[in-house]
């Protein structure tokens, strides 16, 4: 492993050790008796059965409040608040509702502009990309600076015209 790769798995591996331990809220959270007893918190029954019975329990308001990027909580069913848009097109980003570098955790890697990461024509290195965005994403959420685990994250799509102003955020032509 190369030096300075080195020096930052090991900071980023402290951070997360320092990382506050609470868990962040779940809905069926077991610690809350009054979900026990509802039908979508069984993981025994059919996901089919479960989705129907927590639809059928939302009004019409709170079905509404799910369709934005910031879901308000239902405490009455036990389902807390999700944040939507987390940005992570070149890794966990203060961009966007759903990260908050003010805790434990003051920042998180920033990647090159993915067409640049595509001109290396290293297909793994894509795949060690996305596996430190998921675990700088995860410790965030761990550490209840993130309100969702729902990230923006690179493009797969065919950039063949350069006028195209998103083009960047894409692979392009390139093959890995």
């Amino acid at each position: 492993m190369e030096p300075q790769n080195l020096c930052c798995f090991t900071i980023f591996t402290v951070l997360v050790l320092l990382v506050d331990s609470t868990q962040p809220p779940f809905s069926c959270d077991s610690s809350n008796p009054s979900t026990k007893t509802f039908p979508f918190c069984k993981t025994t029954l059919p996901i089919s059965q479960r989705a129907n019975d927590v639809v059928s329990r939302l009004t019409l308001d709170e079905k509404i409040s799910q369709l934005v990027s910031s879901a308000r909580p239902i405490p009455r069913l036990g389902i807390p608040g999700y944040e939507w848009w987390s940005e992570a097109l070149h890794g966990v980003a203060y961009a966007g509702p759903g990260i908050r570098f003010n805790g434990s955790i003051e920042r998180a890697t920033s990647f090159p502009q993915v067409i640049l990461s595509a001109a290396s024509f290293d297909a793994n290195q894509w795949y060690r990309i996305s596996q430190a965005i998921g675990k700088e994403a995860r410790a965030l959420y761990n550490a209840g600076q993130a309100t969702g685990m729902t990230f923006w994250a690179p493009n797969i799509n065919i950039f063949r015209d350069p006028r195209w102003g998103e083009g960047k955020k894409h692979q392009g032509r390139i093959h890995c």
